[in-house]
């Protein structure tokens, strides 16, 4: 077998920086996800990349709530 192709793509991704280390879950939050705006912003620490996916999905699960506005006539 070869490696090459995923050594390859190690290798590009660590440049943009995402070392491997990045895929596994690390003690440390990588990233935040913010959800809202102002005091009903919530911030979720998201240890891996995986999670981002996770994250974003959970969202999308819990739906979009759009409300009317209507300015000065």
């Amino acid at each position: 077998m070869k490696a090459r192709p995923s050594l390859e793509l190690l290798g590009k991704l660590d440049k943009k920086g995402f070392s491997i280390e990045h895929y596994a879950r690390q003690d440390k939050p990588l990233f935040e996800l913010l959800e809202g705006e102002g005091e009903r912003e919530t911030v979720t620490p998201l240890f891996s990349i995986p999670e981002i996916l996770a994250g974003v999905k959970e969202v999308g699960r819990r739906g979009l709530s759009i409300k009317r506005f209507k300015g000065p006539r």
